[in-house]
């Protein structure tokens, strides 16, 4: 995961699903329903989502997206219970200011529109255009290189990333918006799976 959050993209340890549920999904419909699924069965179990779909605190709901999958952002919360404790969350898609900092028992990751993966090769690429939250880029007076501010706000993406995909204790789920890179997950995901039964047959 490490690797991944780093802009890598590399096949899975064998071990990915060693007492954790690690899944890949090509239907972010499937995936919000075993989230539902787990939720009935242990709570604190949540759709987050990185930015790129649109998003600005106006009041009204704005929605997530993909494919037969259509969910609202999150609410702002003005209550001192945590977004995740609320049982009215299941319906709302968590950002990284509503997960940071609190453990959820399953997490269902969408990577959303800032991130895709290169053509032929096995990297991440990051864009800036497409993200959408207004209130991360803040323009901070010690930098002033074009090439460093980018440089700089590419790390947070990939950190915001790192953070929400380890919000997960006994499991996470995957979509990717990208197609390329929501096929190479899968394909990935598949790789691992079948060469554990291989080695299960040995």
């Amino acid at each position: 995961m490490n690797n991944f959050t780093d802009g890598q993209i590399k096949p899975l340890p064998l071990n990915s699903r060693e007492h954790y549920d690690f899944r890949i999904y090509d239907d972010a419909e499937e995936m919000r329903q075993a989230i539902v699924r787990r939720n009935n069965e242990v709570g604190l179990s949540r759709i987050l989502s990185t930015s790129g779909y649109p998003s600005t605190l106006d009041g009204g709901k704005h929605y997530i997206c993909e494919g037969r999958f259509k969910m609202p952002w999150d609410q702002y919360n003005f209550t001192a219970t945590p977004w995740a404790e609320i049982p009215e969350t299941i319906n709302e898609v968590g950002s990284i200011y509503t997960c940071q900092g609190f453990d959820l028992n399953y997490a269902g990751i969408i990577i959303g529109p800032i991130f895709s993966q290169k053509p032929s090769s096995n990297q991440l690429a990051i864009h800036l255009d497409k993200f959408t939250d207004v209130e991360a880029f803040k323009k901070r007076s010690d930098l002033s290189d074009p090439q460093e501010i980018h440089a700089l706000e590419e790390r947070m993406l990939l950190n915001a990333l790192n953070v929400i995909m380890k919000r997960g204790v006994k499991g996470t789920y995957l979509y990717a918006h990208d197609l390329r890179l929501r096929q190479t997950l899968v394909q990935l995901y598949h790789q691992m799976i079948r060469q554990n039964q291989r080695n299960e047959l040995k």
